[in-house]
């Protein structure tokens, strides 16, 4: 594993994490595991006690069901971006595909699979969590001073997860535009 590149930065600040990566996807999945390790680290294990938690389930069983459900249709710039983020933070690359998709796991795809297993099992229905909860809004046109664009998007999660919500991301691609966005360690 090389040394971030000298054009990734990170700097915290007022308990902010501020994350400029730039590239090609792997290169900036790499420079993303790497200065964001211990905290990618963190979120998966707090993924592992919430998984327990909310369904009784080991992460395990969520890690299967993201390469079941996700491996085989990633186009190339996501694998290669997990990849590079995996092997920044010393991490398989099936957990950080888990932690990817992990709402999306617990809110679609566990209540179905739930559903299949309580009849066999004995169990009562999984009610589950009410699910993942954002705030956002977007203005354009005679709603902004300028007729530009103005956009925000606020990330609501649960006090033992929340702490993970704190990385700004200034993402320069290879291809494409630069991306100035909130966001979570580990996650693309």
């Amino acid at each position: 594993m090389s040394e971030p590149s000298p054009d990734a930065v990170r700097r915290d600040q007022a308990g902010w994490i501020f994350l400029h990566i730039e590239g090609e996807p792997y290169d900036r999945g790499e420079q993303h595991g790497q200065l964001l390790a211990t905290e990618i680290q963190n979120a998966i294990r707090t993924a592992r006690y919430l998984a327990k938690w909310d369904t009784g389930e080991d992460f395990d069983t969520f890690v299967n069901a993201a390469v079941s459900q996700f491996a085989s249709k990633l186009d190339t710039e996501y694998a290669d971006e997990i990849q590079g983020i995996a092997d920044g933070a010393r991490l398989p690359f099936a957990e950080v595909l888990a932690w990817n998709g992990y709402m999306d796991l617990l809110q679609s795809w566990w209540p179905a699979h739930a559903a299949q297993q309580q009849p066999s099992l004995g169990l009562k229905p999984w009610r589950g969590r009410r699910g993942h909860h954002c705030s956002a809004f977007i203005a354009t046109g005679r709603a902004t001073r300028d007729g530009g664009i103005v956009m925000a998007h606020n990330s609501w999660d649960r006090y033992a997860a929340g702490d993970a919500f704190n990385v700004v991301f200034d993402i320069v691609p290879d291809q494409g535009n630069r991306i100035l966005m909130q966001g979570l360690p580990g996650c693309i």
